[in-house]
């Protein structure tokens, strides 16, 4: 199991005190709990920013996990979800008020105790080539193809910008012998006018 890594979880729980503590300020306490599967450990601080854990254990010290609590423990809190931690060290009651928090927090628990099994379904061959093919490193031929190419591609587009820039010319030529053409037409009506008068 050690090479599944489920994503850690953070969030706000209800921890039911403990008996001498039950009936001073009410029957519970808001932790804040971290469940880090990247540390394999479990505990909680009394509030998110505290830079301590209050309490602390590694995976291998929990040794029981339940998702409901004792009847008589319901009670003590208005929170609708309950669990049940059992460590070498400590127990605890908690409660979270978001369903699919206590889903994710169950599972985490039944995955760390082994009561979870994760199946990984085979890749169908097709697809593994097609992945392969996409993400494929190119070999030293690739890349030199794909350099005849780019240099092919250069030498096209610089054929098509000469020819471009000839057409322009021809037709800039062709502009300035038209006027020409013009200029030289005014000119002589220019002197015909003149020898007339």
């Amino acid at each position: 199991m050690d090479k599944y890594k489920l994503p850690d979880l953070k969030f706000t729980a209800k921890k039911i005190k403990g008996a001498n503590f039950k009936h001073l300020f009410g029957a519970t306490n808001e932790r804040w709990f971290e469940l880090l599967h990247t540390f394999k450990s479990f505990g909680y601080k009394t509030k998110s920013s505290s830079s301590k854990y209050s309490e602390c254990h590694k995976f291998y010290e929990i040794i029981d996990f339940k998702e409901t609590v004792d009847p008589e423990i319901i009670k003590l809190c208005s929170w609708k979800f309950g669990f049940y931690v059992l460590t070498k060290q400590k127990k605890y009651n908690l409660f979270v008020d978001e369903k699919k928090l206590y889903e994710d927090i169950c599972f985490a628990f039944k995955f760390i105790l082994g009561r979870v099994k994760i199946e990984i379904e085979p890749i169908n061959p097709a697809v593994f080539k097609l992945v392969l093919k996409i993400f494929k490193i190119p070999t030293r031929e690739e890349l030199r193809q794909l350099e005849i190419q780019k240099e092919k591609l250069r030498k096209e587009e610089e054929i098509k910008q000469l020819k471009l820039l000839e057409e322009k010319k021809k037709l800039q030529k062709e502009k300035e012998e038209e006027e020409k053409k013009k200029l030289q037409k005014e000119k002589i009506r220019q002197e015909r006018l003149r020898q007339k008068n």
